[in-house]
């Protein structure tokens, strides 16, 4: 909570607002940083003082459409995930700071660093995003395996990067910018064909990774790697939910290889519903580095549950029917629940609005049943 300090000041009573802590509950709809009621503090958290967190286990997106500038020695730290939906997340002013822990998330948009403000992304940290920025002494250690920045890279002023991990940078040379002092990971050329992107020995480089539904009763992955150094294994990991992890497989490396290899999986047991997968790669001295994940859906063979629908409704039959496990999805597997309007809601039965939604196939997953509707 925001603590109020009172001074009396030759006769004048002077308020002054002390930074506090703001921690995402869940304890309103769950992952909206715009529901106060998500919040420890009673209030959307004030990005001009507090120290803001965001525990393992809640994924917490930015619906407000606007961008997050913490100043003043506001921080942010990330345990769990933060989908900013294309906004920018920026840091201003000395003692300003973002942590993306081990197992934390970041995704979409841009994310600025500016006078005196860092920030440090750990290891086992998945950060992908479209344009990161560095200006006026500022610095970013990166030790997660290799971060993703799909457009823009700047580094000016007496900026740097610096950490064991790495850039994948899919931009152009025209979007790259490294005139900061503190160069990229030991590089100072503003010439993109000049620098590793890399504070360590080279990662695998991943070329593909796919992931098949076999039957409705097993998932296969397929990968490919361009090149290998020091490569010892691949652990392949799965997640209900993307945030909590296990190790399913090893698959043994190449070692050091220049030519491109192809690689399979198969999981014999998936679960059931919505699930991730991802491939650790493992060198010989325990560095590793990180696939993209892959989401897959496997419907349940034992639901009781039946999905009807119409062209602008759908309705839900079963014995029994937990609305709030309720989830809908377009085919690229974004959540549209917002979208959504509850009609019905009967002990055995659920009818839905999908009037709002665009036409297209949806997937309508329970809680232990996946359907796919087609919206007309």
């Amino acid at each position: 909570m925001k603590n109020l300090l009172l001074i009396i000041f030759q006769g004048f009573v002077v308020t002054i607002t002390m930074a506090g802590s703001c921690n995402f509950t869940g304890e309103g709809d769950g992952t909206s940083w715009s529901d106060i009621n998500n919040w420890s503090c009673g209030s959307e958290p004030d990005l001009s003082k507090d120290q803001v967190d965001i525990p393992s286990g809640f994924n917490v997106v930015n619906n407000t459409g606007k961008n997050f500038q913490f100043e003043n020695g506001a921080t942010l730290t990330i345990n769990g995930g933060l989908d900013m939906l294309g906004q920018k997340l920026e840091f201003i002013g000395e003692a300003s700071h973002l942590t993306v822990s081990s197992g934390g998330k970041l995704i979409g948009g841009e994310l600025f660093f500016n006078e005196d403000a860092d920030g440090l992304i750990d290891d086992m940290a998945v950060v992908e995003i479209e344009h990161l920025k560095l200006d006026d002494e500022t610095e970013l250690v990166i030790n997660a395996s290799c971060i993703l920045i799909s457009e823009a890279l700047e580094n000016k002023g007496d900026s740097g990067i610096f950490g064991t991990g790495c850039i994948d940078f899919e931009g152009n040379a025209a979007n790259f910018t490294n005139k900061g002092t503190g160069c990229i990971f030991g590089c100072c050329s503003n010439d993109l064909e000049d620098c590793t992107l890399n504070g360590g020995p080279l990662p695998v480089k991943f070329t593909s990774f796919e992931s098949i539904v076999i039957d409705n009763k097993m998932v296969r992955l397929d990968w490919q790697t361009a090149s290998e150094t020091n490569n010892d294994y691949f652990a392949i990991e799965r997640s209900r939910d993307g945030v909590s992890w296990e190790e399913i497989r090893i698959i043994k490396g190449a070692g050091n290889s220049t030519e491109l290899l192809s690689y399979s999986a198969l999981d014999n047991n998936p679960f059931d519903g919505r699930s991730y997968y991802i491939i650790k790669q493992v060198d010989f001295d325990g560095h590793f580095s990180y696939s993209d994940s892959k989401l897959v859906h496997i419907a349940s063979t034992t639901s009781q549950v039946s999905v009807y629908s119409s062209q602008d409704q759908i309705t839900i039959e079963g014995d029994t029917i937990a609305l709030k496990n309720l989830k809908i999805y377009n085919i690229k597997g974004e959540d549209v629940h917002d979208l959504i309007q509850i009609l019905k809601h009967e002990v055995d039965k659920v009818q839905i609005d999908l009037s709002n939604l665009n036409t297209g196939v949806y997937i309508v997953e329970l809680e232990d049943s996946i359907n796919k509707i087609y919206k007309r």
